[in-house]
């Protein structure tokens, strides 16, 4: 899968000064957890320290590696607690929360998970929901339909990499900026939040005054002006049914009028013409 955009994720307060060296490292998104009352998730302050760094935030809820295995009871807290803390920091509706599944759960658990993740999804109105696990959680969420977005870890992954995933931690427990930091692509829209997008470049409208004639067809307005078709005014308005009608009948009588000149007897073409404006041939 072609890769959209490298980030990290870390348990570490990102500062302003590491936002904008990780933002000088290529990084485009930064991982952090928007877990209530724990020492390692985001502030409202670190929120503005990364998207003020040109950065988006991926966010991620886990209380305990294996929390979700306890099923739709779990999830609804979880995504209780979750949904206050994000609207604390301002993330906007319509992006993203990561539920951790960080453990390697087994496919006796699935069924618990996947009740998890619809339950905590009830509790995070306006927001979608995602899960972070190896690539057999991916998979089966995926299958089971139990999230909208998924990020897959290389843990427990056995060398596999799902195609449903949004987001592949690619590299875990290493150093960057003097900070212990995971290492992940981006391969679609995984419902990131923070970085204002680029403005799109609005043409600037030149108010048309119809009263002068465009550079391109000067020369043919004037021509046709100077024949007697138009009578010169507002070249750049738009002509209606009965203004065309007048124009035609003036060439339909100059092209008669031409006949004229080559041939006394233009009566009989002038039938013939009618004859074909009524239809007849």
């Amino acid at each position: 899968m072609q890769v959209k955009a490298i980030g990290i994720d870390c348990s570490t307060r990102i500062t302003a000064d590491l936002a904008k060296r990780f933002k000088a490292n290529g990084v485009a998104f930064i991982g952090r957890y928007v877990t209530p009352n724990s020492w390692k998730s985001i502030s409202k302050i670190e929120a503005n320290n990364i998207i003020s760094a040109g950065l988006e935030i991926l966010s991620v809820f886990e209380r305990t590696a294996d929390r979700t295995k306890g099923g739709a009871a779990n999830g609804a807290a979880d995504g209780k607690a979750a949904y206050s803390h994000v609207k604390s920091i301002g993330q906007p509706e319509g992006t993203a929360i990561y539920f951790a599944v960080d453990y390697d759960a087994p496919a006796s658990q699935y069924s618990n998970i996947e009740a998890y993740l619809k339950a905590a999804a009830k509790e995070i109105p306006g927001y979608k929901i995602g899960v972070y696990g190896s690539f057999s959680v991916i998979e089966e969420m995926a299958k089971r339909k139990a999230a909208d977005f998924f990020w897959q870890t290389l843990a427990w992954s056995r060398g596999l990499l799902s195609a449903k995933a949004n987001v592949y931690q690619k590299q875990i427990d290493v150093q960057a900026n003097g900070i212990g930091v995971d290492w992940n692509d981006m391969y679609s829209d995984a419902g990131l939040w923070g970085a204002p997008k680029p403005p799109v470049k609005e043409e600037t409208k030149v108010e048309r005054d119809i009263n002068k004639a465009s550079a391109w067809a000067a020369d043919a307005w004037k021509e046709v002006t100077d024949n007697g078709y138009f009578d010169g005014s507002r070249p750049g308005a738009a002509i209606t049914r009965e203004e065309a009608g007048v124009v035609f009948n003036r060439m339909r009588k100059n092209f008669l009028l031409l006949i004229q000149g080559i041939s006394s007897d233009v009566s009989d073409i002038e039938k013939r013409l009618v004859a074909i404006e009524k239809g007849d041939k």
